[in-house]
């Protein structure tokens, strides 16, 4: 999703034709106008495109340190709720989430007695989650998340929805496919670690290894992509 803003505080977004009704609906319910767009990348030129065309101010998100800087709260919340995560995997969007969060965690647990492992996880080519880029979607630059990661995973859809699948299964919790899809990436980082004998320099005094999947969405606005594969959802 690319974001501009007019100089009449009039809010554009050039999204992927693929946004679930549910979230176009919760944009459009906040007022702001919806420019369709083949996918992600497409979405750039069309953001950029239009701006010009019309005299407004292209924000570029995929590339404004603001983007980052948003997500600061978001780290430093986690930092002061949750000050024994050893372990956190996202999954790379514009890039915010992880040049924010990742960078912040990173400078505020630096100097404790156990270590963070930080797993940026990114699409398989050909396949589709919202709002997460795959390595050819990413090519035309995005903030620098690299700098805060320790690895990357790649993910593919069928995957994503399989651990949605058992998040609400096996515990009653509805996410979105980009919460499934960072789930999976968080236990392939948990796997390598423990056959890399590593797992424990990421233990915390209480002799728990804690693994942290920010989940900043929920399944309602892609209830539609559930009820498609066969899985009721309950009324909201």
């Amino acid at each position: 999703t690319t974001l501009f803003r007019s100089r009449l505080t009039r809010i554009i977004m050039a999204v992927s034709k693929s946004l679930p009704s549910g979230k176009r609906k919760l944009l459009t319910d906040c007022g702001i106008e919806l420019l369709d767009a083949k996918d992600s990348l497409d979405a750039m030129k069309v953001a950029e495109e239009h701006a010009k065309k019309n005299g407004h101010v292209y924000t570029g998100q995929y590339w404004n340190p603001a983007n980052s800087d948003g997500w600061n709260p978001v780290g430093n919340f986690i930092a002061d709720t949750m000050p024994n995560v050893g372990v956190i995997a996202s999954g790379v969007g514009s890039g915010g989430n992880c040049s924010g969060i990742m960078r912040v965690l990173g400078e505020r647990f630096e100097e404790r007695g156990f270590g963070l492992w930080r797993t940026a996880v990114v699409v398989e080519d050909e396949n589709s989650i919202g709002g997460v880029r795959g390595e050819k979607q990413l090519e035309p630059g995005t903030l620098p998340w690299w700098r805060y990661v320790n690895e990357v995973r790649y993910i593919n859809e069928r995957e994503s929805n399989l651990f949605c699948s058992s998040l609400w299964q096996q515990k009653g919790v509805f996410v979105g496919q980009s919460t499934g899809f960072a789930a999976k990436g968080a236990c392939l980082a948990v796997r390598n670690l423990i056959m890399l004998r590593k797992l424990n320099l990421f233990r915390a005094p209480d002799g728990f290894v804690h693994v942290l999947v920010p989940s900043l969405d929920q399944c309602w606005p892609y209830r539609e992509e559930y009820e498609r594969m066969g899985i009721e959802l309950p009324a909201q």
